[in-house]
């Protein structure tokens, strides 16, 4: 947010079906964990997703990250860590390279296992990020004993910048993170105030159509061939 920089991405799942069109990530997602194919969906998305990491190291863009969002039945796999890290080394890529989001109410249920999960991955070097932050955690205690790199502010708390409570809360939210040495994205941003709202709450990444709109892997080499270049206005200074 400070240098108003590129710094990493989140892969985003598609679906285009020849008889239906495009088909909603909320909806095919949904049949996907429904029908159990979430697991196998989930591989395909992770090797895209390194596969493009190892694309922007050739490129020379090394330094930046990636996030694949992971369900509760992904995580509750006996084989899921040992199969991300499978894709890991076949990319030829960094595990910290790779972050993992889950969302709150994965660890509603089974918090122990899933715990030990994020602990392994954590351990290979993956960082990890619980997206959604905010709404529907169990235990703010529990929170510092996982090993979370990364909170997501969910976009509920940045529409609600028009009232001194909402915006007290989610400075709160953010200087509870970082006493908890955890690093802070704010989902959902769209308004230049949003921004300077959080600029003086010091979080530390964006994440939002104030700066784009989900593009395709092209476009994304694009902006970083542009912000190299010098050419490309981040994000608004006033």
């Amino acid at each position: 947010a400070k240098d108003r920089c590129i710094h990493s991405f989140e892969a985003l799942a598609r679906m285009q079906s020849k008889t239906l069109g495009r088909v909603p990530p909320l909806e095919f997602i949904a049949i996907a964990e429904e029908r159990h194919l979430i697991i196998p969906l989930g591989i395909i998305i992770f090797e895209h997703a390194c596969a493009y990491i190892k694309e922007l190291t050739d490129l020379g863009y090394g330094s930046y990250h990636i996030g694949v969002n992971v369900s509760a039945l992904q995580l509750l796999d006996e084989t899921f860590v040992e199969t991300i890290g499978n894709i890991i080394a076949k990319a030829g890529i960094r595990a910290e390279q790779l972050v993992v989001e889950l969302t709150e109410s994965v660890f509603l249920k089974n918090f122990d296992l899933l715990s030990q999960q994020v602990e392994k991955m954590h351990a290979m070097g993956i960082r990890i990020a619980i997206d959604d932050f905010g709404t529907g955690f169990s235990s703010l205690s529990r929170l510092g004993d996982l090993k979370v790199d990364i909170l997501k502010l969910d976009k509920q708390f940045i529409d609600r910048f028009v009232t001194a409570s909402s915006i007290g809360i989610s400075s709160d939210i953010i200087s509870m993170a970082h006493h908890l040495g955890k690093k802070v994205i704010a989902e959902g941003v769209e308004t230049g105030e949003q921004y300077q709202q959080l600029l003086k709450m010091g979080c530390d990444f964006i994440q939002g159509y104030l700066f784009s709109k989900p593009v395709r892997g092209e476009k994304t080499i694009a902006l970083l061939t542009e912000e190299r270049a010098g050419s490309l206005r981040i994000l608004p200074l006033g």
